[in-house]
Order: C-alpha cells, then sequence, then structure tokens
C-alpha cells in the first residue's frame, strides 16, 4: 500500500470516528484545510479520502461548494436494518456447517469482552468487539459477493447501534446489555446446528426496528 493510500484510509477513519462521536453532523461542511491541519497531512490524501467517501455515499458532494456531511434519516436507518437482517440471517445459514468449537469459544469470549466494555462505558470498543462478533461466522459463510456488501453497506451507516446522545447512561447500557444477550442465542442456535432457528432470530429479533428512533 502505497503512503498517499495509507493517509487516504487515516482520514476516512477520522471522519468515520468525528461523525460516530458527533463531532460532525448533519449536513456540515467537511472543511479540506482543516483535516489537513487536524492530521498534519497534506492536501493529496485529505481530497483523496473526501473523494472516496462520496463515492461510496458516505458524504455528500455539492458541485462548486464542497463536501458536506450525508443527513441519515430515520427511513435511510429502517431499509439499512432490514437489508442488513436479511444478509447477516443469510450469512449465518451459509456458515453454521462451517463453525467450530473454536469459532463458538471466539464468539463466547466476544461475548463477555463486550459485557465488560459495556460495563466500563468503553462504548467505541463495544463497537469493534460486536462487529468481531459477526465477522466470525460472516467469514465462514464462504460467499465474497455477500461478506463484500455487508462490508460496503456498514461503511455507510453511522453509528451502527444505538446512539449513546440520545439517552441516559443507564438507558444505554441497558440497551447494550440486551443485544449481547442476544449474541448469546445466536451462538446457542449455531452450537445446536440450527439453521433455520438463527437465522430467523437474527433477521426478525437482532435487527429489528423497534428501538430505530434511538439509532
Amino acid at each position: 500500500m502505497s503512503q498517499i493510500q495509507s493517509l487516504r484510509d487515516h482520514v476516512c477513519n477520522y471522519i468515520h470516528e468525528k461523525i460516530k462521536a458527533g463531532s460532525l453532523v448533519a449536513h456540515e461542511k467537511l472543511s479540506e484545510a482543516q483535516i489537513c491541519s487536524d492530521l498534519n497531512i497534506s492536501r493529496t490524501p485529505a481530497r483523496e479520502a473526501l473523494i472516496m467517501l462520496a463515492t461510496e455515499h458516505i458524504i455528500d458532494y455539492v458541485p462548486r461548494k464542497g463536501f458536506y456531511v450525508k443527513e441519515i434519516t430515520v427511513e435511510d436507518m429502517l431499509e439499512y436494518y432490514c437489508l442488513m437482517g436479511t444478509l447477516d440471517a443469510f450469512a449465518a445459514s451459509l456458515a453454521i456447517k462451517y463453525l467450530t468449537d473454536r469459532d463458538y469459544q471466539r464468539m463466547d469470549e466476544l461475548i463477555a469482552r463486550m459485557n465488560l466494555a459495556i460495563e466500563y462505558n468503553k462504548h467505541d470498543e463495544y463497537l469493534q468487539l460486536q462487529d468481531a462478533f459477526h465477522q466470525v461466522y460472516i467469514s465462514k459463510a464462504h460467499n465474497h459477493p455477500l461478506h463484500e456488501t455487508m462490508t460496503s453497506l456498514s461503511s455507510r451507516y453511522i453509528p451502527l447501534t444505538y446512539n449513546q446522545h440520545k439517552v441516559d447512561e443507564e438507558t444505554y447500557k441497558a440497551l447494550l446489555l440486551k443485544t449481547n444477550e442476544e449474541h448469546r442465542q445466536i451462538v446457542a442456535y449455531f452450537k445446536k446446528g440450527e439453521k433455520e432457528e438463527v437465522a430467523d432470530y437474527i433477521r426478525n429479533v437482532h435487527w429489528e426496528t423497534k428501538h430505530v428512533e434511538l439509532l
């Protein structure tokens, strides 16, 4: 990977984190100069990152005006959850026959680590662990287009879980603990070899939209 590519990816991660943290809000203009100053980089990787993010529909580009943070509406999130629930369920149904005791051990370990992250309010760490949990079985689906599509979709919607700025700390913690208990149920279905049950649970329970207003 070239230095420019590496710096471009660094800028993309920087913008992702700023949006996720609420430091950048919908319709806010992204300043190339500010990005270059914050990251101590030249204009080229900053510009390339913004163009790439716009191409992936993560941010908006307005001709002759610049780049802006994309607004994610409730309708967008509902459509996203419906699609991701279906794809995630499909991945689980494909992966179940390939999962091993080592995979189950890895998922159990991630569940335990997520509980600790929730307990100590390490929300960014929780998100990383949650992604790692799902990747255990998605990677075992042996379907590259499926994996590629899910990765692309995931990068477009920030945050990928409940928005901690919309509720009090205890409510947010309770929602995350509930979600992590669902991870435990997913593993239980995997261990029993219940293909249809795990797919149905992931699609209709784990990705349900009861709390969509908090996304």
